[in-house]
């Protein structure tokens, strides 16, 4: 059962509360929307004590504010700015774009594209709130904004320093010395010195939060942040001084800022109480917090663990400090929160003003449908779609008619129709409905062979069968990284792949050294489709071979393609990614060839590995197959095919009468690698124009 020990304020006594604000704000608001400077500047002297001829600060009145912080305090300012901007960046990394082929000849997408401009507010009434400028100025900055205005209140009649020098650090374009609702109007709506953002972000009191509110629409606001809400959440595992700071830590930010302690302990309750009583006598800020704790303050008490979270989730507070024994508990099973602090060692100052994370939080229980300000706060999710064939246009206009014809929107209707009509021939008159196909006898829907959305690495690309086989891909629509030894050979075949549209990048890897492979296919994956290219040989007669050139030759040709296997198969099942694995071996793993025992013996081992490997990586989707090509012509092979005889040789063991060529290798490899092999795996697919048929 839930006790109150101690209440705050009533729900109807704080919705009256709000409704004051409310109207104030809206009066206001219309005053800045009618006359524009004028009546900013009048605010600002009103409420501010501030009424410069120009809002926005001059570089020379930015320099000479910075010039007034010490060094210590800008050595201060840059470290907390460095773990905003890490934070950040690493949150951005995890928006990625998409693109992905829905079916056959159908693209779909997304792109994460930054807000144009922002308006960031800085609170600085009671307290200069210079860490405010990193959280929403700079986490913006690293979205790529690229207009940030930024606003703060001035204290005692100036701009304040070392706000102005975070903001300034932080990169804003543009600083006004303007405070509270006449801040929040003039970078919504636009005056006629200073052009309206696209959206606003920011904490503030209560009349900025509802000011944020009413603009609402007008422009876009990170969330509803008023004033600071603190819950402490504790057991018997912590003491009541050190929940007596915490609560008090932050009740000091003003006389409306809820401030609760939920505890299954009832002497950490009453504990708590009488230590606060006795903090609140020498605490210098005491004034503000006692006026808080007073009528904004609460201790609840709780009969369990799962009471303390349901009763936690019901208050959606801002900032939640837990101090449990098992404090990962409550962020296992909470849901509706701000942020969570968990464990003695952290607390809500920290992340106040210097771990990173960011402090412009929900309040007002709207932690129940929304997060604090990130970098995601300032993108925008745009979808995109395109449709590659004719097939694809006709088929979707068929069922987006007869859909359109259900609600009865004739012109949504024709859209579809007149695309059925010109790429898939169909006759259905103006404003009609496409007739459905019968489910009887429907025609087979043919395989895609296009690879868009998908990552490849292909291994031993920097020429020969590996460069032709990366061309291949990358003309399918896949994103391909290129591997070789040597990285100006990868580079000059990838840059030729992007000139010509694709998507490529060249690394330089040994793929024998197990480390680094792994490190880079940690890094860049995972892939959805790995080719195993490289390979060597080291012709000789059965008696000159050596236990040396035996290791060399099978260490590249079996050892280091099942570790690479296995890299990129733990990459694809732990991302659920349905892929393929292509081998390359060799016709002559079949039917040998003088000079290549060990080659040979090699080509063949990797054909018996990669039918135990699709055994195993079937179970999750992945495919693994070798391709085997016969003789292909490439400058790698010139000196060979040169010999009259033995090109004689070759052709004559060949059916279809010809030397293979690199074309041959790349429609085979786009074939295993797209959905058209989706039931094609432990084979080995020969491209030897039938000579091991003979």
């Amino acid at each position: 059962m839930i006790t109150y020990l101690k209440k705050g304020k009533s729900a109807e006594d704080v919705a009256e509360a709000d409704a004051k604000v409310r109207t104030t704000v809206e009066g206001i608001l219309a005053d800045i929307e009618k006359r524009g400077d004028d009546a900013v500047r009048e605010l600002a002297q009103k409420f501010d004590g501030h009424a410069a001829e120009n809002f926005r600060l001059s570089p020379d009145e930015i320099n000479a504010a910075i010039s007034k912080v010490s060094a210590s305090d800008i050595d201060d300012i840059k470290f907390a700015q460095a773990q905003v901007r890490n934070f950040a960046e690493k949150q951005k990394e995890c928006l990625k774009d998409l693109e992905v082929e829905t079916m056959p000849g159908v693209i779909l997408g997304h792109k994460n594209v930054p807000v144009n401009s922002v308006g960031c507010y800085v609170p600085g009434g009671k307290y200069p709130m210079v860490a405010s400028a990193h959280m929403s100025v700079l986490t913006a900055k690293v979205a790529g904004v690229k207009r940030i205005v930024a606003s703060a209140p001035p204290h005692n009649g100036e701009p304040h320093p070392a706000i102005v020098a975070a903001m300034h650090m932080a990169g804003a374009d543009e600083i006004l010395v303007l405070g509270g609702i006449q801040a929040v109007g003039t970078m919504a709506l636009g005056t006629q010195s200073v052009d309206a953002v696209d959206m606003l972000v920011g904490p503030g009191n209560m009349f900025v939060a509802e000011a944020k509110r009413q603009v609402y629409g007008r422009v876009g606001i990170d969330l509803f942040a008023g004033p600071t809400e603190t819950l402490v959440i504790a057991d018997d595992s912590v003491d009541a001084e050190i929940c007596a700071v915490d609560i008090l830590g932050q009740a000091e930010h003003g006389p409306t800022s809820p401030a609760a302690l939920l505890t299954n302990s009832r002497a950490l309750a009453e504990a708590t109480m009488v230590e606060i009583e006795r903090q609140l006598g020498v605490l210098p800020t005491a004034t503000i917090a006692r006026e808080a704790w007073e009528n904004y303050g609460a201790i609840i008490l709780c009969d369990s663990i799962d009471e303390m979270v349901e009763e936690a989730d019901r208050l959606a507070y801002e900032h939640v400090q837990v101090m449990t024994e098992d404090p990962d508990y409550f962020k296992d099973n909470m849901t509706n929160y701000g942020a969570l602090f968990l464990g003695p060692r952290t607390n809500v100052s920290f992340g106040d003003k210097a771990i990173g994370t960011n402090h412009t939080l929900p309040t007002k229980k709207t932690a129940r449908y929304t997060g604090g300000l990130w970098v995601g706060k300032f993108m925008k999710t745009c979808t995109y779609q395109k449709i590659l064939t004719d097939e694809a246009s006709a088929l979707v206009g068929g069922y987006c008619s007869r859909l359109c014809a259900i609600e009865g929107f004739a012109g949504h209707g024709e859209q579809a129709n007149i695309r059925a009509r010109r790429y898939g021939g169909n006759s259905v008159e103006p404003y009609g409905i496409v007739a459905k196909m019968s489910d009887a006898s429907p025609l087979p829907k043919t395989p895609s062979f296009r690879l868009d959305g998908r990552r490849a690495l292909v291994t031993g690309a920097g020429r020969g069968i590996g460069k032709a086989i990366a061309v291949a891909l990358a003309d399918a629509g896949a994103d391909v990284t290129l591997v070789s030894r040597t990285l100006t050979e990868v580079e000059a075949v990838a840059a030729g792949i992007r000139e010509n549209g694709g998507k490529a990048a060249g690394r330089a890897l040994d793929v024998m050294d197990q480390d680094p492979t792994k490190a880079m296919i940690s890094a860049e994956g995972p892939f959805d489709i790995l080719v195993n290219n490289a390979g060597g040989n080291r012709p000789q007669e059965l008696g000159d071979i050596t236990s040396e050139d035996y290791d060399a030759v099978t260490n590249l040709n079996v050892r280091s393609v099942i570790f690479l296997c296995q890299s990129v198969a733990k990459g694809m099942i732990a991302d659920n990614i349905k892929g393929s694995i292509i081998n390359i071996s060799s016709q002559m793993g079949h039917v040998g060839g003088p000079k290549r025992v060990v080659y040979c013996a090699t080509k063949h081992a990797i054909e018996g590995a990669t039918k135990a490997m699709a055994w195993e990586l079937g179970a999750h989707g992945i495919r693994a197959n070798t391709l085997c090509p016969t003789f292909i012509e490439t400058p790698m092979t010139a000196h060979m095919l040169e010999d009259t005889e033995f090109r004689d040789f070759v052709t004559s063991k060949i059916a279809l009468g010809r030397i293979g060529q690199v074309e041959d290798v790349m429609g085979a490899a786009i074939f295993l690698a797209s959905d058209a092999s989706a039931l094609v795996t432990g084979s080995s697919l020969m491209v030897d124009g039938g000579w091991t048929a003979a």
